[in-house]
């Protein structure tokens, strides 16, 4: 069994709820990876966080 390795993913959500970003961090920045297609956000019009301001109800989608 590994040790001191994460086992769940924790994955980065910004954007909009037009055009949601939501994937990693690229190494070394806060510049997202995206992994494109996620239509829940844009269904249910989900307001996304926004770093800059603080602001936004989804910040993080996480799997256990």
């Amino acid at each position: 069994m590994p040790w001191e390795w994460r086992c769940r993913a924790k994955l980065v959500v910004r954007g909009t709820p037009e055009n949601p970003l939501i994937g990693l961090y690229q190494e070394g920045t806060h510049d997202i990876v995206d992994i494109p297609m996620c239509r829940g956000i844009s269904k249910l019009k989900v307001e996304l966080y926004d770093e800059e301001l603080g602001t936004g109800d989804l910040r993080y989608v996480q799997d256990n």
